[in-house]
């Protein structure tokens, strides 16, 4: 078992990899005790519904990466082998930067109400990013200990408001396997 950040890590480690699963792309429909939202059957597509779908199809794109990853982390994280822990944390690393470039790269693409949610979950998984890829540079589990990681409550948060939104606007997150591989 991990001990001292690691183990903070592994503690929080599903927080804060919903930042980029950061939500929804595995179809969280439960996480935690928290139901994520389903579209409603009987209400009307909006004038918006084609940026709605695009965004859903975006949001799905930047977290089924990081959702893949974040099995291969628990496992290299229970191992407590430094040599284990990080190229899975590069893996991480990698997937966190490529989900920030898709959720900041053109704010015009998310819908305004989600806007402010997807931007936190960008600047979060930059955070991530750069943990991850301190942690694939450590040598021992001492110096991995040392890393710190940002607080996951409110990117969590704000991945539940982004899938109830979608849900209110009657779109459906595509699933993992269901994406076209960029």
């Amino acid at each position: 078992m991990p001990t001292g950040a690691l183990a903070a890590i592994s503690a929080t480690l599903l927080g804060a990899l919903l930042v980029a699963g950061l939500s929804g792309c595995v179809r969280f429909n439960i996480v935690g005790d928290v139901k994520a939202a389903t579209p409603d059957p009987t209400a009307l597509p909006s004038a918006e519904a084609p940026l709605w779908n695009h965004a859903a199809e975006v949001y799905a794109e930047s977290t089924c990466p990081t959702n893949a990853v974040r099995e291969e982390l628990y496992s290299a994280l229970a191992t407590n082998d430094a040599l284990q822990i990080a190229p899975v944390a590069a893996r991480g690393s990698r997937e966190f930067n490529l989900a920030a470039d898709k959720f900041l790269a053109d704010p015009t693409i998310w819908p305004t109400e989600i806007s402010d949610d997807i931007h936190l979950l960008g600047e979060t998984s930059v955070q991530l990013s750069a943990s991850w890829g301190k942690v694939s540079e450590a040598t021992d589990l001492d110096a991995m200990n040392a890393i710190m990681f940002p607080d996951a409550q409110k990117p969590f948060e704000a991945a539940n408001r982004i899938r109830g939104a979608f849900g209110q606007h009657v779109v459906e997150i595509p699933a993992c396997g269901d994406l076209t591989p960029q």
